[in-house]
Parts: structure tokens; sequence; C-alpha cells
């Protein structure tokens, strides 16, 4: 009975130690002897086995320890008693059995299970098993040891939107689980990679987003557009070091967004769609296109204007063409010379752009005639009386315009006592100046310059203050011309007295040639000398337009006393003037030679 309480007892209180490894090893135990034994221990060996070859993360696994005395007696092979198991992780961590480390051999087996699992790793994990009979030291000790490698888990990841199919630009977000798939569990730390989405500005926060709970989100507040419609979005989990990646993906499509359209006008004259604007002034008509709800997206398009005069199809043209880009929704079409001020004109401007509906807005569109200034630009001072002069009217907007004034200026210039008024209706160049020439000129005496512009299909009427003007008597000058100088001792002689008004007042129709009389003065070493006729000469006219009267010496008159030198007599000529003309004089010498032998 002793010996059988010493068996039980040795039998309960040996015990094994464990640790991990992959493939079972078997290590056989050495016999010891304690100190004072009469006899040897029976030699056991230690085996570790696992109930997962290669387990993945997290998958549950069971490592089994068996210990036999293959030389004890018969009735007494299985040792009794506990192992103690270690399992160390590459990282050296230890990892505790579900229900302990040092588990009772029953039927000369014990078990280590980790119902979590363990996490993969490149480094297999360290299993080992010790047994040791420490009470009476029947068993010898040994154990066993394994190495065991985990593998990552694998997962599965799917991808859902928050909308079927939403406008162009309606936000949406794309919602990634990633779940360990069986038999890996445990908790994913990795990352979601979102692709497919960076046609409108990718996800807000990044296109690799954290996973958390399982789950990873990619929010496009911006959305998506209908162009390229649709859209493969795939997420790929990657980066956790205990699960292997994996991907999935949604087809997303996208309708096209409602979107509102308006006009404005620059300057603005406007009444609901009813907008007056200044003949010629330059004008820029804005586009504004807006999404509607839903849809966030800014119309990226073009705008086509369309500015038709009434009765017609044929549309004004934008500076640079009428079908213009969007920026940040607005196109805007310049007009830089205006509108004709000819009939009204409807505005219409339609919104093409791929992500949208058509959209159009229209206004109508009149322009008032434009005010004119009219002034006297040039006016001249002091003209003589006969000559051509040019008074120059110019005519200017009110307000800028491209569309210059055109037609005529009604201009002319009227005595002040008189005389009556001339002046015709003048042609307006295209730098707004009109210019009168008043040929043949006028009288002399004070009259009053007028300018009237007469107005024309765009531009109202309008008159310039008059401006003073004073016609003064015309210049002359005399020229002499005898038939002969020098002439011979005692020849006769013709001096011709040509009076020339100013300028191109002789051939005046209005005032003709200088009219009078002409006063000669020959005077010599005898004393003065008389034309036939007298030295009081009348003026004719003659065919270059000119006022003259002849003296004529006759033989004997212009000597030589001073033989064989020469003699000088000085001949003068004076005009009186008349009405039109001032008066002048002129003087040469006449030189009388010896007669020729």
């Amino acid at each position: 009975m002793k010996k059988t309480f010493a068996n039980r007892t040795i039998r309960r209180l040996g015990h094994v130690a464990f640790a991990a490894g992959g493939a079972a090893l078997l290590v056989a135990g050495f016999p010891q002897t304690p100190a004072g034994a009469a006899g040897g221990l029976y030699p056991t060996t230690t085996t570790v086995t696992s109930s997962v070859a290669t387990p993945v993360t997290g998958q549950a696994i069971t490592f089994t320890a068996k210990v036999s005395a293959p030389s004890a007696p018969a009735g007494s092979r299985k040792a009794y008693g506990g192992v103690t198991f270690t399992v160390l992780a590459p990282d050296s961590t230890q990892i505790n059995c579900d229900g302990g480390n040092a588990p009772t051999l029953v039927g000369g087996s014990a078990q280590c299970a980790i119902s979590a699992g363990l996490l993969s790793n490149a480094t297999a994990y360290s299993v080992s098993v010790a047994y040791v009979d420490g009470i009476d030291s029947v068993y010898g000790s040994s154990s066993g040891t394994l190495s065991q490698t985990v593998a990552p888990g694998a997962t599965t990841t799917t991808v859902t939107t928050s909308h079927n199919s939403p406008v162009s630009g309606q936000p949406v977000t794309f919602t990634a689980m990633v779940v360990p798939t069986l038999p890996a569990q445990g908790t994913l730390t990795g990352s979601v990679k979102f692709s497919g989405v960076s046609h409108f500005g990718g996800c807000d926060g990044g296109s690799t987003v954290p996973v958390a709970g399982g789950l990873a989100q990619c929010i496009l507040s911006g959305g998506l557009p209908k162009a390229g419609s649709p859209f493969t979005v795939t997420a790929t989990y990657t980066n956790d070091p205990y699960f292997a990646g994996s991907s999935g993906q949604v087809v997303q499509s996208v309708r096209v967004a409602t979107a509102t359209l308006s006009l404005a006008l620059n300057p603005s004259n406007c009444t609901g769609n009813d907008c007056t604007t200044g003949e010629g002034t330059p004008l820029t008509i804005t586009a504004t296109a807006a999404p509607v709800a839903p849809s966030t997206m800014t119309p990226t398009g073009h705008v086509v204007f369309s500015i038709v005069p009434a009765g017609t199809t044929t549309s004004l043209q934008c500076q640079g063409g009428n079908t213009i880009l969007l920026s940040g929704g607005q196109g805007t079409c310049t007009l830089p010379n205006g509108i004709p001020a000819v009939v009204y004109y409807t505005v219409t401007a339609t919104l093409v752009d791929p992500n949208f509906t058509t959209a159009s807005s229209q206004l109508f569109l009149n322009s008032a005639l434009g005010s004119t200034n009219t002034t006297l630009t040039s006016v001249p001072v002091d003209p003589g009386a006969g000559t051509t002069f040019l008074v120059v009217a110019t005519v200017t907007t009110v307000q800028p315009s491209g569309i210059s004034p055109t037609g005529r200026v009604s201009m002319s210039v009227c005595s002040n006592i008189t005389f009556g008024c001339y002046g015709y209706p003048v042609l307006l160049q295209s730098d707004g100046t009109a210019t009168m020439a008043m040929r043949g000129g006028q009288f002399p005496g004070d009259y009053t310059v007028y300018a009237h512009y007469l107005g024309d299909q765009n531009y109202y009427a309008s008159t310039a203050p008059s401006a003073p003007l004073t016609v003064i008597k015309s210049t002359t000058t005399i020229g002499l011309i005898p038939t002969a100088n020098p002439s011979e001792d005692g020849s006769a002689v013709t001096i011709t007295a040509a009076v020339k008004g100013q300028d191109d007042s002789s051939s005046s129709s209005l005032v003709g040639p200088p009219r009078g009389y002409v006063t000669f003065s020959i005077t010599g070493p005898n004393g003065s000398l008389t034309c036939a006729g007298g030295n009081v000469v009348k003026l004719k006219k003659n065919i270059a337009a000119q006022g003259v009267a002849t003296c004529y010496l006759p033989a004997g008159s212009l000597t030589d006393p001073a033989a064989p030198g020469n003699t000088d007599y000085s001949v003068s000529a004076s005009y009186g003037g008349d009405s039109n003309y001032d008066s002048s004089s002129s003087t040469y010498t006449q030189t009388v030679v010896p007669a020729a032998p």
C-alpha cells in the first residue's frame, strides 16, 4: 500500500514543459539519478505536435505534448504528472495557453490550446515542452520543441456606394469593408487605397484611407462627372503585417445634372429681361452657369451666344467668336463697338456641357440713340477778302462708343449785316470731322459761323456753339514789267503794273481781281515823265485774273544824257486799293543805255 501511494504521488506530481515550433521534433529523455536513489530512473521522451501545419493569423491552434517511458514496466509506461509549455513569438513575447501553460498529463498527453491563434510573422514561433518528475524520481526528465510558421490571414474586400446613380457633381461616398477570411481572424490594421476616382479631385482626404473597424471610406464631396461614366472604383487593402491584401470593385454610373443659366449686362440698365444700352457703347454680356442641387459641380463647358436683330437670323459677333469657354462658371461676350441703334435684339445664351442638361437664358436689348457734341474746332483768323478759307466742325459722342457718328454737318457763314449766308451740308469723316471750304472767300466784314450735326440712325443731332469770323481786305502786290530794261536812248517803253490780290483772291468769283487805279511815277535826271494818257491809269482784268494798268512812254521820253554812260530812271506804281483790297506800291529802276550805232 505504501508503494502504491508513493507511485500515485509520483504520477500526480510529475510534469512537462512546452515550447512552440514548426515540425514536431522528438527529443529523448536521459536517465537521472537523484541524490540517495538506489536505482536508475525510467527514461522518457517528449514530443510536440501542432493541430495545423501552417496556420494563418488568428486561426485557432492546439499544441499537443506526449510523454512516454518505453522502458518502464508495462503497467507504468505512461508518464503522469504535468508539463510546462513555453510558446515564444519571434520577438520573444510569451504566448499563454487558454487553460494555462502547465496542463496535467492525461494518458501521457497534455494540450496547449490558443483559440485566438497566432499572428503571422516571417520568423517561426518557438514551441517547447518540458517534463520533469520532481517528486519520487521514477521517470527521467525530457523535453520537446516545435518550430511553428504562421502565414498572413486572407482578407475579403467589398466596395459599396452611397448612391447607385448620382448626378454630375453630387457628393458620393464609397465604403470599403475588409474582413478576415476564415479561418483567419483578428483586428485589421492596414489601409485601403481607392483608385478610379481621380477624375474630379479624388477622395477628400487623399486616396489612401486607414481601416478602422474594418471600414474605410472615400468621400467625394465634389462628386463625379457624367463625362467618362461609368467609373470603376477599386479599393485595394494593403499594409497589414498580419493579413494579406485584397481588393474589391464597384461600378459607378453618373447621370447628367441640371444647371441654370443667367445673363447680365455691363453697363446694366434692365427691367426684368428688357434692357437698354447706349448706341455704340462698349458692352459685355456675361452668362453665369450654376448647378442645381444635389449637384455641387461648377459647369466647365462653353456658352454659345446669339445676338439677333429683330426680323433677321444673323447674329452679331462677340469679340473672339460667339462660343465662349466657361471659367469659374462664367462666359463673357464682349461687344467693343456696342450695338447699332436700329431695332431690338434678342440675346440668347445656351450652355453646352457634357455633365449637364442643356440650359439657356434670354433677354431683349434695345439701343437708344446716342447723344453727340458738335464743336467748331477750326475757324480762320482774319482771312482776306476773296481768299478761300476752311472751317472745321468736330462731332463727338457724349458716351464712349465703338460706333462713329456718320452723316452730314450743315455748316454756314453768315454776314452780320447784309450779305446773307453761305454754306452747305458737309460729309462727316470717319475721324468725326467735317470741313467746309469757303472757296472765293467773303467780302470784308463781320460774320458768324454755324455748324449743326444732322444725326444718323445711331445718334441724335447736335449744334455747335457759333463762332465769330472777321474778313479783312486782302493784301495786294504790284509787279512792274517794262517791255525792255535796259532800253536804248530815245526808244519807246511800255511799263505794265499787275496788281495781284492775296492768295487766290484775285480769281474769286465773289470779289474778283483788284479794281481801281494805279498811279505811275517816272523820275529821271531831267525831272518827271508822263505816261501817254496820264500817270493815273484804271486797272483792267487780264487773263491771269489780275488787275493791270499800263504806262506808255513814247519815243524820246527816256533818254541817256549821260552817254556814253547809262542813265537810271526811278519808276514806281502805287495802287490805292478798293473795297476788297488794300493799297500797295512797287518801285524799280529803268536803265537807259546809248543807242546802238
